[in-house]
Order: structure tokens, then C-alpha cells, then sequence
């Protein structure tokens, strides 16, 4: 690992124990240190001289010979690379002794901030926080999209116009092999560095994750933020990611890249959703295996074999091979059922699809196999639903709004006309909505921290309204 004053080596001499024994060498300080394992001497190694005692030091300790379990047994086989430190953040009081000297599993620096819990104020903590490198889940990606979009629509045409010509130009480039930085520095200069200082001034990598990041939405940040844009896929079984996409490679749009080296992926085919792993175009759930998956479920073998076949973890993920090598994410085999008529559906690709729709900020699609259509709860955008009861003398608060069955109706006909845009079919359009004007939230048990929809919780949060709403559109009128 280098930093700007000091750089070090870290090699295991020993196989008997991953963590037993490293030599560490720092070329400013010149001493190693060794583990005092009896064996080692036997096998010819010489001895070290420990380097004097330096009050600012601090004490190291390995881990106990019997570690405290972890839900997950990981495997010894997990290498952590060595990371660069991060130029563009402070180094702070470190121990004189410990400068520049990591051993692995080694890390880069960085400050931490932490927002308010609330993602309607996330832009405002980005503001304070001025990040260089921003991790975020497609729902907050898709929020940043509709903000700075609403504030390019508000303003004037001359300044619209330019935005599109600046847009498509730099686009243009980029589909060409042009970098990001080297795509049009003359309108990131003048009409992006606008949507760069929005975000704090100071980002160069966007990372997404936990789902699939919509095609245009990563175009668009990509072109407009002045920084370098990747998706990246992995489980916690997987200790980490094991697909990521290639910074500036614009064909892998939509894509969350090809495979890392540490592991090996296929698709099994699963003909019950149309799925066909030998097809032209390979799809099929995402399966992989190496030395850098888990081992198994702490004390729980049954769930160990359920997702374990001849060696390969079934993520339950449903992948598309791309003709670049990339594997592009496009279903979950766990969230699907079928209607009473006998149709699947694949509730993550409809909310994905709805949630494409300015009017909500979050969706839940429900639907069972004793019933033909499906139904939802939507969180909607104040600020649309606002403007669209000033449009038609609506009055109220806006939980008063959110209870108006025109407002209801209002936005589940949006909805499903941003679905037929989507181009999809007439069962997987919505029957009834119900807005609530509360947003899902982790202290409720309704999401999880990175705002997956924990179905089960919701369904039991929102039983009277899922029935109600079923019940009226039988009848053929709006929920109450």
C-alpha cells in the first residue's frame, strides 16, 4: 500500500494460520515483526529485533483462537486488496508508528457523515457534507433524476434548450469511447458544473447498488455529474461484490458489469417465468460459486442446502447475459406470483416501471393468486400532488389530498399510463391506489436501510387498506 510519505509490504510466512504470522516492512522505520510461532525458527527464519518502545503507539491484538460466531461462517479464502489513500481527505492524529504501515486486509481513509434519516432532506446533507465518492440504491439515484430534471423543466427555454444541446452533445462523445472528463469540458464548465456543485462540488465516483439502476437514469448521471458512474452487484453470502461495471465503458449502460476474478456465475434456467438459459439471449437466475462465497448459515444447515446445489449459491437473481460479457439484472425469482388467471407477475419490474412516474416517490404493487388484478400504495411527491390540486381548486393539507378519491384516481391513471409507455400488458396495470402520505420508513419495519420493501411487513401494515381497495374496485368505485 503507498501514501504520500510512507509505503509498506505486508506477506503472510506462514500457512498454518491466515492471521498467525506477516512480515511488515517500512522502509522509513527498518524493522520487521514476526510471530514467535516455535515452528518457524525450526524452518530456518531468523530473528527479528523488535523496534523500541514508542509511547504513541498503539496495541494491536489478534483475534481470539475461538472468534464470537457471526451469523454467516465466512471462508479463509477472502483477500481484501490494498486501497490508495484518499487524496482528497485529510489525514488526521494518527500513532507516529502506525503512518503508512497496514497490514492486509487493508482499507482507505475517509470522513463519515451522517444524514438526517429522511430522504426527502437528502440533497441538503449532501450540500453540508460535500462528498467525494457517493454510494446510494437506484431510489435515491431516481430522486436526484427527478429533482434536477423538475428544475430544468421550471426554468427558461434558452436555458432548456442549451441544456439539451450540451446533453446531447457530450452523450455523443461518450458513445464514441470518449471518457467522461474528456466528453465536453467546455459544458461541464458551463451548464454541469452546476448539477456537480449541487451535489457538493467535490464528486468523483457515484456507485450504485442493492438494485438495478434503470438504463436513462444512468445516462443521465453519467452525463451530467461530472463524475465517473458504476453499478455493482453482490450479496452479503458473496462477502462483497462480484460483478461491477468498467468506469467510462459506455456500452455497459444498464449493466452491472462482468464478473470479478474471485468468482465464477451462470445462469440455470427457470421455465416457469420464461426463462431460458440456453437461449440466444441467455437469462436465467444468477448463480455462482469460488473461494471467496460463504461457507454457510451459522447453525442453520437446511437453509445451507436449500440455496446450495453441487457447489453453486442460488441467489435467487434473475440475470441476462449481454453479448459484451456483462450481466445485466432483470428479475428476482422470489417475488413473483400468479393471478387467479393463471398470469405471473414480477412485482420489482412493475414498481421499477411506476416508479419511472414524477408523481410518486415510492410504490408497493400487491397482488395474490384468488384475485386478477393488482393494486398498490404510493407514497406520492408532494410538491406534484400540490400542484395538481392547485390546478383543480383542490384544498387541504396534504394528508387531506392523499384521502381525495380524485387525487387517488388522478394518480393511478398516471401510473398506468407511464406503464403503456413501458409497454406493459393489461394485467399488470393498476386497479386501485391508496396514497399514503406517510413515507415508508426503516422505524416502521417497512424497509430495509438500503429501502428494499419488506413485503410481508407491508402487507400486514396496510391488510384493511389492500382489502378495501379490492373490494371497491369490484364494485366499481374509488377506496375510501
Amino acid at each position: 500500500m503507498r501514501s504520500p510519505h510512507r509505503c509498506c509490504t505486508a506477506k503472510a510466512v506462514s500457512s498454518s494460520h491466515p492471521l498467525a504470522l506477516t512480515r511488515m516492512w517500512c522502509p522509513k522505520r527498518r524493522w520487521n515483526a514476526k510471530g514467535t510461532d516455535p515452528s518457524t525458527k525450526a524452518a530456518g527464519s531468523a530473528s527479528i529485533a523488535r523496534p523500541p518502545a514508542d509511547p504513541s503507539a498503539s496495541t494491536t491484538a489478534l483475534p481470539p483462537a475461538t472468534p464470537t460466531p457471526w451469523p454467516l461462517t465466512p471462508s479463509p479464502h477472502g483477500t481484501i486488496g490494498a486501497c490508495e489513500l484518499a487524496g482528497q481527505v485529510p489525514r488526521h492524529r494518527r500513532p507516529g508508528a502506525h503512518a503508512g504501515l497496514l497490514a492486509s486486509p487493508s482499507g482507505s481513509g475517509a470522513s463519515i457523515g451522517f444524514w438526517q434519516g429522511d430522504i426527502r432532506y437528502l440533497m441538503e446533507d449532501v450540500q453540508v457534507m460535500k462528498p467525494t465518492i457517493f454510494c446510494g440504491v437506484p431510489r435515491v439515484y431516481d430522486r436526484i433524476y427527478t429533482g434536477i430534471n423538475m428544475k430544468i423543466q421550471s426554468g427558461g427555454m434558452i436555458a432548456r434548450h442549451l441544456f439539451q444541446y450540451a446533453y446531447n452533445y457530450k452523450l455523443a462523445n461518450m458513445r464514441k469511447g470518449l471518457k467522461q472528463h474528456e466528453a465536453s469540458p467546455f459544458f461541464d464548465k458551463i451548464v454541469f458544473s452546476k448539477i456537480k456543485e449541487g451535489l457538493g462540488g467535490r464528486i468523483r465516483l457515484m456507485i450504485a447498488g442493492a438494485a438495478p439502476l434503470p438504463g436513462q437514469i444512468e445516462e443521465f448521471m453519467r452525463v451530467t455529474t461530472c463524475s465517473v458512474v458504476v453499478q455493482g452487484y453482490g450479496l452479503t453470502e458473496s462477502c462483497a461484490g462480484c460483478f461491477t461495471s468498467i468506469a467510462n465503458i459506455f456500452s455497459m449502460i444498464g449493466t452491472v458489469g462482468p464478473p470479478v476474478t474471485t468468482i465464477e456465475a451462470r445462469l440455470e434456467s427457470v421455465p416457469e417465468m420464461g426463462y431460458d438459459a440456453l437461449s440466444d439471449t441467455p437469462r436465467g437466475e444468477i448463480c455462482l460459486r469460488g473461494h471467496t462465497m460463504f461457507s454457510g448459515y451459522y447453525k442453520r444447515p437446511s437453509l445451507t442446502e436449500e440455496v446450495f446445489s453441487d457447489g453453486w449459491f442460488h441467489t435467487g437473481d434473475i440475470g441476462e447475459w449481454q453479448s459484451n460479457g456483462t450481466m445485466k439484472i432483470i428479475d428476482r425469482k422470489k417475488n413473483i406470483f400468479k393471478l387467479s388467471q393463471g398470469e405471473y407477475v414480477a412485482v420489482e419490474v412493475l414498481e421499477r416501471a411506476y416508479l419511472q412516474s414524477p408523481l410518486v416517490a415510492s410504490v408497493w404493487v400487491y397482488g395474490n393468486s384468488f384475485e386478477s388484478f393488482l393494486v398498490a400504495v404510493a407514497v406520492p411527491e408532494r410538491q406534484a400532488l400540490e400542484e395538481w390540486a392547485a390546478a383543480n381548486s383542490k384544498a387541504g393539507d396534504f394528508a387531506e389530498l392523499c384521502a381525495d378519491p380524485k387525487a387517488r384516481t388522478y394518480v393511478r391513471d398516471q401510473l398506468n399510463q407511464t406503464g403503456k409507455k413501458l409497454g406493459l400488458r393489461g394485467f399488470e396495470m393498476l386497479k386501485a391506489v391508496y396514497l399514503e402520505p406517510v413515507p415508508f420508513s426503516i422505524e416502521k419495519d417497512l424497509v430495509t436501510p438500503t429501502f428494499k420493501l419488506k413485503r410481508p411487513q407491508l402487507l400486514k401494515y396496510y391488510k384493511d387498506r389492500v382489502d378495501q381497495m379490492y373490494k371497491d374496485a369490484k364494485e366499481g368505485r374509488a377506496a375510501p
